[in-house]
């Protein structure tokens, strides 16, 4: 496959994606705390959301930031055990319960719209569990996605992945390993070359337990290790004004993707940094063309074969 490498400065408008109606979200099929693993007693769980018309596609949000999972909350349980999904505008940060804006650039109202079934994978956190705990986890939760496609109603050959930040790392490992991951997308990824990291940004690597690993195994972790030419298709999106470790990262992982023969696309953006923030807070327009992307992306490569 020629691969399609796009490096370009935000400057156009941008579209906003149909609104999800109060009758659209009543027929959500919701499955929460589905288990899938367990580790030290502790339930390994995810959300399953199963739009009424599923195109068959699935997409599994990599719930990490900080390598802590599971603050983003896409439901509401109320006292009574009634289930409710979060609408774009109605995301929290759990447990703590706030509304914080850039989480709106995470909203899986476009997706299921355009039927996709929706996972939302929590894995173990820094700094209980190791990276290579934290990976084994997902994987794990991948491998169960696949072997109970039928019970999801989806195809096990379409899956998608998305992550952001150390998401974003979790969402490229998958990516790049053996479990037929159709396609990724990754805003703002760190990881591609966890040793300069440890290297260079010493109060970076020092901030996370999770890394505190042997250097064997964590530079075997690195994604810029594990690219090859059965990786999965990458949209990569970052603010031109991130951390080095996040611009650097993204512009090589998106050329040695491409050195491999990877489909892959690249977008970065100006005067904007991590999680979409500028001098004046999170940027609004930045987050939903990030998300309209996405969206496009995940319709191009699992339902349009692009």
């Amino acid at each position: 496959m020629i691969s399609v490498l796009m490096i370009f400065v935000f400057q156009v408008g941008f579209s906003q994606g149909e609104v999800i109606s109060d009758s659209f979200i009543k027929k959500i099929k919701i499955q929460a705390d589905v288990v899938y693993g367990s580790k030290y007693g502790v339930a390994l769980t995810f959300d399953v959301f199963q739009p009424p018309k599923s195109n068959g596609a699935a997409v599994v949000f990599m719930n990490s930031g900080g390598f802590v999972s599971g603050k983003v909350r896409y439901i509401d349980i109320d006292r009574n055990l009634e289930v409710k999904y979060l609408k774009k505008e109605d995301l929290m940060i759990f447990p703590e319960r706030f509304k914080y804006p850039p989480l709106a650039q995470f909203s899986m109202d476009e997706l299921m719209l355009r039927g996709f079934t929706v996972f939302d994978v929590r894995q173990g956190s820094d700094p209980k569990f190791t990276l290579d705990e934290i990976t084994g986890d997902c994987k794990l939760a991948i491998n169960f996605i696949k072997e109970h496609a039928g019970k999801f109603k989806i195809d096990a050959n379409r899956i998608g992945v998305l992550g952001a930040s150390s998401g974003g790392y979790l969402a490229s490992f998958m990516g790049t390993d053996t479990l037929g991951i159709k396609s990724v997308v990754v805003f703002y990824p760190v990881g591609y070359d966890l040793m300069r990291i440890k290297r260079d940004y010493p109060p970076v690597y020092d901030e996370f337990a999770c890394l505190k690993i042997d250097t064997t195994t964590l530079d075997k972790l690195s994604i810029k290790n594990r690219i090859n030419s059965d990786a999965a298709n990458f949209l990569i999106i970052y603010g031109k004004d991130d951390y080095p470790f996040v611009t650097i990262d993204s512009e090589e992982m998106a050329a040695d993707l491409k050195k491999n023969g990877v489909k892959c696309e690249i977008i970065a953006l100006e005067g904007t940094g991590h999680e979409l923030r500028g001098k004046n807070g999170y940027n609004v327009q930045y987050g939903e063309f990030a998300r309209m992307k996405m969206v496009d992306w995940f319709v191009n490569t699992l339902l349009n074969n692009r």
